[in-house]
Formats: C-alpha cells, structure tokens, sequence
C-alpha cells in the first residue's frame, strides 16, 4: 500500500484485506478471516436492507 493512512477520517469509503491489515495492525490472514466472519457479514447485510 502506497499510503499510510494515520486517522480514521483519512481512510476511503471501501478498504482492501491488506489496507484493512495495516491500518489494524494485524497480519493479513486476520484481515481476511475478519472480513469473512459472520459479525462483518450480517452487519453488511442489515445496514442495507
């Protein structure tokens, strides 16, 4: 990733599983297992519904 992204204001609307990994501070496996969970998932689906 090209930027550094240092407030939550500056992130983009959408994020990438290794942008997600880097502004969390986790490993991008996390990212990517977070983003597949469930939690993220139904979240997703009920703000748009």
């Amino acid at each position: 990733m090209k930027q550094r992204y240092t407030s939550i204001e500056q992130l983009p609307v959408s994020l990438s599983a290794p942008e997600v990994a880097q502004f969390l501070g986790i490993s991008r496996a996390g990212a990517y297992n977070l983003l597949l969970s469930r939690d993220v998932g139904q979240a997703e689906k009920r703000r748009y519904c």
